[in-house]
């Protein structure tokens, strides 16, 4: 089985601020290279690899275009383009187009930004067209439970978008809490443009994460679920490899096509990696 680990980090701080570090275990607060995580692909036998964007600059997305070009694991790259501000996007996509195919998808870290409802502002809709229109996907991170429903509208203006809710929306990892989480999913999986990585979980309990992953299937299906390792985040909680292995075990009682669609079939047409 080809398996495309769908979210991948690597930062170096000396070009970009990447201020959330400040609030995260201290083993996080370093550069992490290819040469980092290349030992763990190797041994979790991972074919291709998307690497996510984890600072809101170009620098951080420079940085990761330059290590696409000297490593061919590297599958994908989701950029960062300032999305209140639709020109300068429609700039920088266009630009990227031209000479970084490797770009297919776009993010920002919508979760740090202190205003609510940016999602919803006709600055950040226009940008999400514009994203649409050069048909790449547009990753949501952390949204849950502020910015998790504005995803319902971004879907229902702009139905070409491919719209990817990064960390099943990030699950509560209280049990009393699901619930309102799950009946949120269950709207979004109404929308066929809207899909969900099975990633960055690593902060919830065997059996939390047992729910989510029930709810996540049963509403959105293999062939709108990813399988990323949000690594290095999963270092303070064992690491690539324990973690993955984690993930895996749920997809055990699933046949075989169902396996490859999350390990990798469904990560390549999200992305268009064989375009």
């Amino acid at each position: 089985m080809s398996i495309i680990d769908a979210h991948l980090h690597l930062w170096q701080r000396t070009g970009s601020a990447y201020a959330w570090l400040s609030n995260v275990d201290n083993e996080l607060q370093r550069d992490f290279g290819p040469e980092h995580v290349e030992g763990e692909l190797r041994f979790a036998e991972i074919s291709k690899a998307i690497l996510v964007q984890a600072d809101d600059t170009y620098t951080d997305t420079a940085h990761m275009l330059a290590i696409a070009e000297t490593h061919a694991w590297v599958a994908g790259v989701v950029a960062w383009v300032p999305l209140e501000n639709p020109r300068e996007a429609e700039r920088k996509i266009a630009e990227w187009s031209e000479r970084y195919p490797v770009v297919r998808g776009i993010r920002q870290l919508i979760h740090d930004d202190p205003r609510p409802g940016l999602l919803d502002t006709l600055s950040v809709r226009e940008t999400l067209g514009i994203i649409a229109d050069h048909q790449l996907a547009f990753d949501v991170p952390d949204a849950w439970p502020r910015d998790l429903a504005s995803v319902n509208g971004v879907a229902d203006q702009h139905p070409a978008l491919t719209i990817v809710v990064d960390h099943l929306g990030k699950p509560p990892a209280q049990a009393d809490q699901i619930s309102a989480w799950a009946e949120t999913i269950s709207e979004l999986a109404q929308r066929p443009g809207i899909y969900t990585k099975f990633s960055g979980l690593h902060y919830l309990g065997d059996e939390q994460l047992g729910r989510v992953w029930e709810i996540a299937l049963e509403a959105f299906g293999p062939e709108r679920l990813l399988w990323g390792s949000d690594w290095p985040m999963s270092l303070p909680h064992g690491g690539y490899r324990v973690h993955a292995q984690r993930l895996w075990s749920l997809l055990d009682e699933l046949s075989d096509e169902e396996r490859r669609a999350i390990l990798g079939d469904t990560a390549r047409r999200v992305y268009r990696l064989e375009v």
